[in-house]
C-alpha cells in the first residue's frame, strides 16, 4: 500500500518478522478493488540489516531490531482475515489513511 500511494517519492522495502508465504487471497481482493493493489512481495525476514538500510520500520512490536536513528511505527490494526468484506474494507481505509499520513509526513520532513 505505501508503494501504490508514496509513488516514487519514497523507497519502499518489505519484510517481515515471521512472513507470511502469501497476502491471504480475500484480503488481497478487497485490496485491489480499493485500487490499492498489493505487488507480489517474495517473504522475506526481517533483519537488521534491513533495519539499518532503513529511515522508517514498521509494524514489528518487540520483534524488530531497535537501533538508534530509525523512526518505529507500530501501529494497533486488527489481523483482517476471518473478518467480514465490511470490516476488512473499514480496516483497508484505516491504514490507508494512516499511510497518507506518514506520506505527507515523510515527505513534508524532506
Amino acid at each position: 500500500m505505501l508503494r501504490s500511494l508514496a509513488d516514487d517519492r519514497i523507497r519502499v522495502r518489505t519484510a517481515g518478522s515471521t512472513p507470511a508465504f502469501r497476502i491471504n487471497p480475500e484480503v488481497a481482493r478487497l485490496f485491489d478493488e480499493r485500487g490499492l493493489g498489493v505487488a507480489v512481495e517474495l517473504h522475506k525476514p526481517l533483519t537488521e540489516g534491513v533495519v539499518r538500510a532503513s529511515d522508517y520500520v514498521m509494524g514489528c512490536g518487540d520483534a524488530c531490531p531497535v537501533l538508534p536513528g530509525r523512526r518505529y511505527r507500530d501501529w494497533d490494526v486488527p489481523d483482517p482475515p476471518g473478518q467480514p468484506d465490511d470490516i476488512v474494507t473499514g480496516i483497508i481505509d484505516d491504514i490507508a489513511n494512516r499511510v497518507t499520513n506518514l506520506v505527507e509526513a515523510i515527505t513534508t520532513r524532506r
